[in-house]
């Protein structure tokens, strides 16, 4: 064998071996996939959160999360591995609400920076840190 076929060969192997890698890394459940609405948040009094209305996600194929989290919109993305889910470093606009909003919107980045996993029930998706519940959301 030539030192130009296994150069071809490496390269074929390479190129075969990251790409099925890099698909099973980004590739999201189909039932995870579309818009959650918040229906409740865990753990807080439910006079706190009164402005949670429209506050969701929205989770693309590929794990890009966008949404609108209170006050502003939110970018970031999302891996998965099992029933664990993580996402990446969260980018907002930068607009300034009401103290309600951007405590709502606090909370909410709150729950994205700490979530360790998520459970699908019919269309409800619950996020949760260990086995502690975080935030319920409907799938529009």
């Amino acid at each position: 064998m030539t030192i130009k076929s296994s150069s071809i060969i490496l390269i074929i192997f390479c190129t075969v071996f990251f790409s099925v890698r890099w698909k099973e890394s980004s590739s999201i459940p189909d039932n995870l996939v579309g818009k959650w609405n918040v229906v409740q948040f865990h753990s807080v009094q439910k006079k706190s959160f009164q402005t949670q209305n429209n506050v969701g996600i929205q989770i693309d194929p590929d794990g890009m999360t966008t949404g609108f989290i209170g006050c502003n919109r939110v970018r970031t993305n999302c891996t998965i591995d099992g029933d664990h889910i993580q996402f990446g470093t969260i980018l907002t606009t930068r607009k300034f609400c009401e103290e309600a909003y951007m405590d709502v919107e606090d909370r909410m980045k709150d729950i994205l920076t700490n979530t360790t996993r998520y459970y699908i029930n019919k269309n409800m998706l619950t996020f949760y840190t260990g086995k502690k519940k975080l935030v319920t959301l409907s799938k529009e």
